[in-house]
């Protein structure tokens, strides 16, 4: 008489960045293009399933902020279409909910429209987080950088110079104040896939865009 024994399959985790950019160093250094297309495609779903859990927090956090103001422009209508003072305790009560008003309501978000029915006249609102003068000229050293205009997308520009070799010999670079070496032979769609960081990107974007109108010159 025999006993089976059920066996149980752990999935395997998926790969984080970085260890897909090993693989990519490896698969780059080994020429094996396949793999090489394989992996992008794993970085670029990565990248985009990031982009659309940022998207969600947004959303959710512009849900809840909304409903805040919306609140304070509720009690502030009361007010106003009562037709008669607001008696001390719900003045003292709304004094209470603005003392807690921090001034960073709106950060995060894009814009609040809150519309109020105040008959023939404008009803719509849009409230802007404002800005110190100081914000846009202190840099911070982040991935984001400036993006370069004047090409088309880079996914179209690689349909034309992606198999072209960015990298002729094995190059020192930095990726997010961290040391990288791109193999030699890394062609601008291995460059493109290896990292997110929008620095990197840039970097790649330019040189991507200057192989891309020297090829359209030929």
């Amino acid at each position: 008489m025999t006993t089976e024994q059920n066996t149980v399959i752990t999935p395997e985790a998926p790969m984080t960045e970085e260890q897909l950019q090993g693989k990519m160093v490896e698969a780059v250094a080994k020429k094996d293009w396949a793999e090489v297309k394989k992996l992008s495609a794993a970085l670029t779903k990565l990248d985009n399933d990031a982009k659309a859990q940022m998207k969600a927090e947004a959303q959710k956090k512009l849900a809840e902020t909304g409903a805040k103001v919306k609140a304070i422009f509720d009690q502030i209508k009361t007010f106003l279409t009562a037709g008669q003072q607001p008696s001390k305790e719900a003045r003292q009560a709304f004094s209470g909910e603005l003392a807690k008003l921090t001034g960073k309501e709106l950060d995060g978000v894009d814009g609040i429209w809150y519309a109020m029915d105040f008959g023939t006249t404008d009803s719509s609102i849009k409230l802007m987080k404002a800005k110190s003068a100081s914000t846009g000229s202190t840099s911070t050293g982040g991935s984001k950088g400036s993006y370069v205009s004047g090409y088309p997308a880079s996914e179209e520009m690689l349909k034309t110079v992606g198999d072209l070799v960015m990298f002729e010999a094995e190059t020192p670079v930095v990726i997010n104040k961290e040391a990288k070496t791109m193999p030699a032979g890394t062609t601008f769609n291995a460059a493109y896939a290896f990292s997110t960081n929008g620095g990197w990107r840039n970097r790649v974007r330019m040189a991507i865009g200057k192989a891309y109108t020297k090829t359209l010159a030929q």
